[in-house]
């Protein structure tokens, strides 16, 4: 048996073990934890419990730190950065445009330009890192 703790990145998402670190965590806590893309701000959604070794990915990452008021003021940054990338012409910009060049028909005798832009645009995302 290993103690764990279970934390949610998003509301309603969903929960990965971390180890505690010998820290004591209750339901609602926001936490500092490490992860594959650095450090995280989360959501304790389980306390500090127990649970089999067989349930548990290898290798289990640690919990760094209750968040503080720095960490919760990075954390609104990061949210007005993302909204701002989303709702500017900055997100516009990111698209990859192409000029057509449209072959006057026989009934136009003026040659146009079509701006068009790929089906399908690469989201960017920006990561809560801390």
């Amino acid at each position: 048996m290993t103690e764990v703790i279970s934390v949610k990145f998003k509301e309603g998402g969903r929960a990965y073990y971390f180890d505690p670190d010998g820290n004591t965590v209750n339901i609602g806590d926001s936490v500092i934890v490490g992860t594959q893309n650095g450090n995280e701000f989360g959501t304790v959604s389980e306390a500090n419990h127990s649970v089999d070794d067989g349930a548990i990915v290898k290798p289990l990452r640690k919990m760094l730190r209750k968040a503080t008021e720095r960490d919760f003021k990075r954390l609104e940054e990061n949210k007005k950065k993302q909204t701002n990338v989303n709702s500017s012409s900055q997100s516009t910009q990111r698209i990859n445009v192409r000029s057509v060049t449209i072959m006057p028909s026989k009934t136009t005798q003026k040659q146009t330009t079509c701006v068009t832009r790929p089906a399908t645009v690469a989201r960017q995302t920006t990561p809560n890192m801390l």
